[in-house]
């Protein structure tokens, strides 16, 4: 289901149901994007696919112009992210659907307890963590120092923009702590530096 500009008025909207293949390049099975080519009999490739072949992969021409009225199409087809039902309202260019959804902060995160079935959107797991679990946590600024009391288990960090981070401190005798720390949206795991006070 997508949504396209009708006419020159680009106001003038009108749902309608196509088959997305469609929309993507024949090659690659990518979601077309501008610039979009096709060769003299009217077979459509991707740019990034065309300089790879030089050659159209349905007929072997391998003459190519600029088919602007194609990227008209895809430029004015919209589709919702697969989130929508956790919350999302964004409607996204279908070529730029999975760049969204792949760090869209509705996408569904689950709670990291073995024994809880949770799962939710970020804002809704930092409140079970706070809420239900009761676990330590601390809200920061980017490039603001803040203080984490040092304790081994894990400690939650939510950021400014609602990021969330897990921390886990793990003793490691004699020099202290080891720390690492879990960014939830894009999954990757880091270390960062930590310094504190023995009190």
């Amino acid at each position: 289901m997508v949504s396209k500009s009708m006419g020159h008025n680009a106001d003038k909207k009108q749902v309608v149901t196509i088959g997305m293949d469609v929309l993507d390049c024949p090659v690659c099975f990518e979601p077309f994007k501008p610039p979009i080519l096709q060769c003299s009999v009217g077979h459509f490739i991707c740019s990034s696919c065309c300089n790879k072949l030089n050659k159209c992969p349905g007929c072997s021409r391998t003459s190519f112009e600029r088919c602007f009225g194609m990227e008209r199409i895809v430029e004015s087809a919209v589709v919702p992210c697969i989130y929508a039902e956790h919350g999302c309202t964004n409607k996204i260019t279908y070529f730029n659907k999975k760049s969204h959804e792949q760090a869209c902060s509705y996408e569904p995160c689950f709670c990291p307890d073995s024994g809880c079935s949770f799962s939710g959107s970020m804002s809704m797991l930092w409140k079970h963590f706070t809420t239900k679990h009761m676990w330590p946590s601390t809200e920061f600024k980017y490039y603001t120092p803040f203080d984490v009391r040092v304790e081994p288990g894990a400690h939650f960090l939510r950021a400014g923009d609602g990021q969330l981070f897990v921390m886990n401190m793990v003793p490691v005798e004699p020099v202290g702590h080891g720390v690492s720390c879990y960014d939830m949206l894009n999954h990757v795991l880091f270390i960062f530096q930590l310094s504190y006070f023995i009190l």
